[in-house]
């Protein structure tokens, strides 16, 4: 049932060595995640746990290719014929996301997830350093890795390539509604540091809103995104649209807050200081994290990136 709902495409790097009779398992599940605190990781582990009959192994930082690489090593002297890892992410956009795309060789080129270079505005400009000399420094090389594996890799979507992502946050959303048809619906998360990629990333939260706004009959909702590390005209201009998008809401009737994000605790945490005041909403922290669901759309997705569908 989960797996038709799956809309999969999944991407693999080249195998170097075709899987052999000496396997021990057909495939070993790699969960990524990104960014995890304490109650995120518990839930990793308890997915982890449910995943039986395959060897799993659980990256809290798959950004990094050292920390992945390392879980993909582990993977491979368990005899795994192939390994799939499945992020635990819900949307594409996700800045981590397109960085592990490049890992895996979906993506030709490396993308950070850096903020966008200064306006020109004194308040942008970093300070100097005065120095009574300056000593040499060290430059180390920039270019990225990708990773290295005997078994094929195998990349699987994000969340949002399935409708069970819209079926979990419609469910939490209508618990913390009174009356859904009079109220609004913000999905909050976050969202990428430089400008255009917020600008591709809120196009496709809002699509997930509507979606969710529809199934749990809410009067309207939208997306919003929040971001750290950006310069301080960004922060300006994200902190008064939000302020402005939250208002207008709570002008028309009461409004349900949702995490999009993982990080649940987190992204309400910088939902609150972008607010930076008293907005009476209602908070379900919920998001994605303790539904049985997401036990079932791992193993599909694990699952249809072992036969091989291509994206």
């Amino acid at each position: 049932m989960i797996a038709s709902l799956l809309a999969v495409a999944l991407a693999g790097v080249p195998a170097r060595a075709a899987a052999g009779p000496n396997d021990a398992q057909p495939y070993g599940i790699l969960l990524l995640a990104y960014d995890v605190d304490v109650a995120w990781r518990k839930e990793l582990g308890s997915l982890a746990k449910a995943l039986k009959g395959h060897a799993v192994e659980i990256v809290t930082s798959a950004g990094d290719r050292v920390s992945v690489q390392r879980a993909v090593d582990r993977l491979t002297a368990q005899r795994v014929g192939k390994i799939i890892a499945v992020p635990i992410e819900t949307m594409s956009d996700a800045p981590w996301l397109e960085q592990a795309r490049f890992l895996f060789g979906v993506s030709e080129q490396s993308a950070p997830d850096r903020p966008d270079p200064p306006t020109g505005d004194l308040a942008d400009r970093p300070l100097k350093i005065l120095r009574a000399k300056d000593k040499p420094t060290l430059n180390l090389p920039t270019s990225a890795k990708r990773l290295t594996c005997a078994r094929p890799l195998i990349l699987a979507p994000a969340l949002d390539k399935s409708d069970l992502l819209a079926d979990i946050l419609a469910d939490r959303a209508k618990t913390a509604a009174k009356d859904p048809a009079r109220e609004g619906l913000v999905l909050i998360g976050i969202a990428p540091r430089s400008d255009a990629a917020l600008k591709d990333w809120l196009t496709s939260a809002n699509g997930v809103a509507s979606k969710i706004g529809a199934r749990a009959g809410f009067r309207e909702a939208i997306a919003l995104g929040v971001r750290e590390g950006v310069r301080s005209d960004q922060q300006d201009k994200d902190r008064q649209s939000l302020r402005a998008a939250v208002r207008g809401l709570i002008r028309k009737g009461r409004v349900v807050v949702v995490p999009l994000s993982p990080q649940a605790e987190r992204t309400h945490e910088m939902f609150k200081r972008s607010l930076g005041g008293f907005f009476a909403y209602r908070w379900n922290g919920q998001g994605i994290r303790g539904d049985r669901r997401l036990t079932d759309w791992i193993k599909a997705s694990a699952e249809q990136g072992a036969l091989g569908a291509k994206r």
